[in-house]
């Protein structure tokens, strides 16, 4: 009976990595052991039966997985199907290995075909970014051929140049006028020698009124000034 189970170490790592912080007696251990062998002896007994229905002598991977589904363990088919991939794969390298063992071919001959497959791999890399690049400027010849065109139709210029020109935006707003600086005179020199002011005609006909006036009114403090020396000079006499 004890061959019939599964290993201990095998179910008791299974164990620690699916709850390691918690400690699981021996009895439990030992109950968790039970399950596991009678769930596969359930299903290799189902597989079996699906198999001798369909008059095969070898369960098969496939035969495993409807029996899942007909027990009622649908939820464990995707991560059968799942592993089941994976040991294909393993299967198929472990062919691959097995042949080129057999086939006598020593490790140095494995290992120069490798480094010649790796140096294929780098040229055909490099062939295909040279011809990317090659593309890349290409499509860049024809956008300028093509701008060169739209220019010529714009301008009407039939000989007009292939290259593209730059044409600069013209600025609508107006700019401020600067205004040219006097040359200022340097510090050590003299002023410069200015004439006078000319005089307001409206300035010199009242200075002239004026003087006018004034010469009026002597003349006549004068005359009044005479006057009176006169009539005193009579009255003296007819005294």
């Amino acid at each position: 009976q004890d061959d019939l189970s599964l290993p201990r170490a095998a179910v008791n790592k299974m164990i620690k990595e699916m709850i390691p912080n918690i400690r699981i007696s021996n009895d439990a251990r030992e109950l968790v052991l039970n399950c596991c062998t009678e769930f596969i002896h359930l299903i290799a007994s189902e597989s079996n039966e699906i198999c001798n229905k369909q008059t095969k002598k070898t369960i098969s991977p496939e035969h495993v997985i409807s029996a899942l589904d007909s027990l009622g363990f649908q939820d464990y088919v995707k991560d059968v199907e799942s592993v089941y991939k994976q040991f294909k794969a393993q299967t198929q390298t472990r062919k691959m290995n097995n042949k080129m063992k057999n086939q006598g071919v020593p490790e140095e001959e494995l290992l120069r075909q490798q480094q010649e497959l790796f140096a294929r791999a780098r040229e055909q890399q490099a062939q295909e970014d040279w011809l990317h690049m090659q593309q890349q400027q290409q499509q860049a010849q024809q956008a300028q051929q093509q701008q060169a065109q739209q220019q010529r139709l714009t301008t009407g210029d039939p000989n007009a140049p292939q290259t593209q020109q730059i044409v600069q935006p013209v600025s609508t707003t107006t700019q401020p006028k600067i205004e040219q600086q006097q040359p200022q005179p340097p510090l050590n020199s003299a002023p410069p020698l200015t004439e006078p002011p000319p005089i307001n005609s409206t300035i010199q006909t009242n200075f002239q009124q004026h003087l006018t006036h004034s010469a009026i009114t002597n003349n006549s403090e004068n005359n009044s000034m005479d006057y009176d020396s006169t009539t005193t000079n009579e009255n003296a006499s007819d005294t």
